[in-house]
């Protein structure tokens, strides 16, 4: 795909990888609204952006919400014509007591951000993009999706469901013009990291090899120009050689 003049949105812009890619989609031309429950943090990236000579606009509200997802959607279309690329990004971890201890509302939380939302903006952009002529969603699953964590079973139940849900859609590259990937970050140097209530998941952190969000975010913009990818997973971690599964 080339990206320059693209339209996009990236939800859980507001910090971390979310950030660190809608500056790298918008160095790259792309035009970027960025999704993000954190209405600072949002408007932050798109002063970012806008001061760097891109265009951005920011759209605050809560992904697991239907109707914002839509009016998300609808917004990029009236603004930029369109909808070329979704990057399904916002996440959370369960938190605190681990499981089975935490409450039930908490680990719900967990796959309604991390594995309902990227279904149903995955079903939204497909409706989008059919009516553009094709497009480009990538998703953000995990390392853990591979080799499960036992600091947060739900969690990693979350990103597998990512990572096998969009296997399933790669037939959409031939009849559509669509294609579907993911990512699976390794430990990434981020906010959800760095000030996780988990003093196991901070340990983590500390321990293991880490990358930055702006790593990332260039796997990413690699998965958007390789126009053979759909329905791969793309392993970018500092503990295991980078490639697709």
């Amino acid at each position: 795909m080339e990206l320059n003049g693209k339209a996009s949105i990236v939800t859980g812009g507001g910090s971390g990888i979310g950030r660190a890619t809608a500056l790298a989609l918008a160095r790259e031309g792309v035009r970027v609204i960025v999704a993000d429950r954190d209405e600072p943090g949002a408007d932050e990236t798109a002063r970012q952006i806008r001061s760097a000579g891109g265009e951005a606009r920011t759209a605050p509200g809560d992904v697991i919400w239907p109707p914002y997802f839509e009016e998300l959607i609808e917004t990029c279309e009236r603004t930029y014509g369109g909808l070329d690329i979704l990057f399904n990004n916002a996440g959370v971890a369960t938190g605190l007591p681990p499981f089975p201890d935490g409450d039930l509302s908490r680990w719900e939380l967990t796959l309604d951000v991390n594995l309902y939302a990227v279904i149903l903006g995955t079903q939204l952009a497909i409706h989008a993009m059919r009516r553009r002529g094709g497009g480009a969603i990538i998703n953000t699953s995990s390392t853990a999706a591979i080799s499960g964590v036992e600091i947060d079973p739900v969690y990693a139940a979350s990103k597998g469901g990512v990572l096998l849900f969009t296997r399933s859609l790669a037939g959409l590259k031939e009849r559509d013009g669509i294609r579907v990937n993911c990512i699976c970050p390794g430990v990434v140097e981020t906010p959800f990291v760095l000030s996780a209530e988990d003093p196991e998941l901070r340990a983590l952190a500390e321990r293991l090899p880490t990358l930055q969000p702006e790593q990332i975010a260039e796997a990413v913009l690699d998965l958007l120009r390789d126009d053979e990818a759909a329905g791969k997973a793309l392993v970018v971690s500092a503990s295991r050689p980078r490639g697709y599964l």
